[in-house]
């Protein structure tokens, strides 16, 4: 507001320079974001895809053995 106040006008196209860089940046970064959130969603459908493609057994040996769902056995005696 100073800026502006001061009517300054190599100062006030000084500014809206830098928000004109700083709105370009803050587009890019979220560009960047939704890419990256969509390739994660192509990942996890591909993903999806060949999982459907196991065998239910083999998919629930497999995430046994890797910690990712429990076999039922327990450790207890």
């Amino acid at each position: 507001m100073e800026i502006v106040d001061s009517r300054d006008p190599d100062l006030m196209l000084e500014a809206i320079d830098r928000l004109q860089k700083a709105d370009k940046l803050n587009v890019d970064r979220e560009s960047l974001k939704q890419k990256q959130s969509k390739d994660d969603e192509d990942r996890r459908l591909q993903l999806l895809e060949l999982a459907q493609r196991i065998p239910v057994g083999e998919l629930a040996r497999l995430a046994s053995e890797n910690g990712i769902i429990d076999s039922g056995e327990s450790s207890e005696g």
